[in-house]
């Protein structure tokens, strides 16, 4: 297997310079803090980016939504992440929010914090594929892999993909083909912005654990996903069970359940935005079902509003939650699987 490094460096000083030559540009709406020309030469840089997830949202001058308005952006924008930190809280009792420059502050549910970093290429594919997850915040999946491409997709930080080849384009620019699982379309993506997961990394991280002793609870009162080993607590998150609001009901139902199926990736389709007007939730990343109608655990690109309900029944959680939520329970997953199911799988209590 044939790896070929890339690499680039920005100074945290060059960065924050760059990247905040546009604030007096912010009156305007739809304005990105960062350029797609400074994402190209940004890996390495030591400050947090963010995505923003909705519509617009609000710039503030105090992290408090009381506080004075400086300008929006809109929804793909890329933003410095300098600190984050507590302030008023929304409708839904979210308190953090984050700083993106000196008296400039954006409220955290709308923005997805992401990393912009470059990998090795590995340009030896087996038959059966790999999976890989996307370590940029957005990047085009093309429809053919010429150079003159124009009908593409946008993948989205965190989310993974089956790689099935490596080709080098007409001009040379080294390229994976991904085959998504819902209609088997093909699409092409730069190759460095794809993390290819050694058979090591999807080993199961509990392998000493009886799978009798593993249990899984979901409170939704507190919106919280508690794994248990026996009585002992090993793992803590917020997550975003199904939303009820006028005239629709998405609520997740109450009952024990067991993990019965898993993917590490799957094309999920509905009507909330992931990027622009596309309905498609290309990639989900480390799904695992619990019922016969295809409620899961999975992870969750296009919302940081962990906490409260948001989703349309399934558990919405981080993209690293839903990754130890997937290698801690049962069944174990061998990595060439698309996908996996058992009658043995892990507990769930949903209460």
């Amino acid at each position: 297997m044939k790896i070929h490094p890339t690499s680039f460096h920005v100074s945290r000083r060059d960065f924050l310079k760059q990247s905040l030559l546009g604030l007096a540009g912010l009156a305007l709406p739809w304005k990105s803090l960062v350029s797609e020309s400074l994402l190209e030469n940004l890996q390495g840089a030591q400050a947090n980016l963010g995505r923003v997830l909705k519509p617009e949202i609000w710039l503030y001058s105090a992290p408090r939504i009381s506080s004075r308005l400086i300008g929006r952006v809109g929804i793909n924008s890329i933003l410095p992440i300098l600190q984050t930190q507590q302030g008023e809280t929304d409708s839904f009792g979210n308190y953090t929010w984050y700083q993106i420059a000196s008296s400039l502050y954006i409220h955290s549910s709308g923005v997805q914090i992401v990393e912009n970093k470059l990998n090795p290429i590995v340009d030896q594919i087996p038959s059966r594929g790999k999976i890989a997850q996307l370590t940029v915040p957005y990047a085009k999946a093309w429809k053919d892999s010429f150079s003159k491409q124009k009908s593409f997709v946008n993948y989205f930080y965190g989310s993974n993909h089956w790689v099935t080849a490596f080709i080098q384009n007409d001009k040379g620019i080294s390229l994976y083909e991904i085959q998504e699982d819902r209609y088997y379309n093909t699409y092409y993506v730069e190759a460095k912005f794809f993390h290819i997961f050694s058979d090591e990394e999807l080993k199961g991280n509990s392998p000493a654990v009886s799978p009798v002793d593993k249990r899984i609870e979901v409170h939704l009162n507190d919106q919280t996903v508690v794994a248990y080993e026996k009585d002992r607590p090993v793992f803590h998150s917020p997550m975003s069970s199904g939303l009820v609001g006028e005239n629709k009901n998405y609520s997740t139902p109450p009952g024990i359940y067991k993990i019965i199926s898993k993917r590490p990736s799957r094309h999920m389709t509905h009507a909330d935005r992931a990027g622009g007007a596309d309905p498609n939730f290309y990639g989900v990343p480390w799904v695992s079902y619990f019922t016969n109608t295809g409620i899961a655990f999975h992870g969750t690109y296009w919302h940081n509003e962990f906490s409260y309900p948001h989703s349309h029944g399934c558990i919405n959680l981080p993209i690293d939650a839903a990754q130890w939520i997937y290698l801690w329970s049962d069944p174990v997953v061998p990595p060439p699987e698309i996908k996996f199911a058992s009658s043995h799988g892990t507990k769930v209590i949903v209460s």
